[in-house]
C-alpha cells in the first residue's frame, strides 16, 4: 500500500483556491460597506426636513400659507398647486420653484374657513400632496359655527 508518512488525495488539504475567492468576497462585501456609509457622511444633510409642514393663517386679510422649504418634498419639486376650497368655491395657485424655495404665499381670501391642499410635481412625474384646513374665529373668540341644526 502507501507509505505512512504521504497523505492519499482524500486527505488532502482543500486547494488554495477556494480561499482567495471566499478572502474577495469578503473584502469586497467589506469594501462595500465602508464605501457606502464614507457617501453617506458626504452626500447626507443633516439639515434637510423631510416633513412639508403645510400651515396657514390669516394676517391683515389675507391668507398667509406656510410650508418648509427645507423640506426633501419642496426641494424636489418644479412647481406645486395650491388648492383653497372654501364655502362658495376654489381657487387653484400655481407655485414656480422660487416660490417653493420662499416657504410661503398669500391670497386675499375673505371666506371663514379654507381647505388647503399643496400638490407638489416633481421631475419624473412624482407627486407629493399635503393638506390642512383653516377656520376662522368669530368676534366674540369661539371658532367660526357649524352649519348643523340648532337647538330650539
Amino acid at each position: 500500500m502507501g507509505d505512512a508518512g504521504t497523505k492519499s488525495s482524500v486527505d488532502a488539504e482543500p486547494s488554495a483556491r477556494w480561499e482567495d475567492v471566499w478572502l474577495i468576497w469578503l473584502l469586497a462585501i467589506v469594501a462595500g460597506l465602508a464605501g457606502g456609509l464614507i457617501a453617506s457622511r458626504f452626500l447626507w444633510d443633516s439639515g434637510t426636513a423631510t416633513a412639508l409642514a403645510l400651515q396657514a393663517d390669516r394676517q391683515s386679510g389675507e391668507l398667509q400659507i406656510r410650508w418648509d422649504p427645507r423640506s426633501t418634498a419642496a426641494k424636489g419639486a418644479q412647481r406645486a398647486v395650491v388648492t383653497l376650497t372654501g364655502e362658495t368655491g376654489s381657487v387653484e395657485l400655481v407655485c414656480d420653484r422660487t416660490c417653493l424655495a420662499r416657504g410661503s404665499l398669500s391670497y386675499p381670501w375673505q371666506e371663514s374657513t379654507a381647505d388647503i391642499g399643496m400638490k407638489l410635481l416633481g421631475k419624473a412625474g412624482g407627486t407629493a400632496q399635503e393638506h390642512t384646513r383653516l377656520v376662522a374665529n368669530t368676534p366674540n373668540g369661539s371658532s367660526a359655527p357649524d352649519a348643523g341644526p340648532t337647538p330650539p
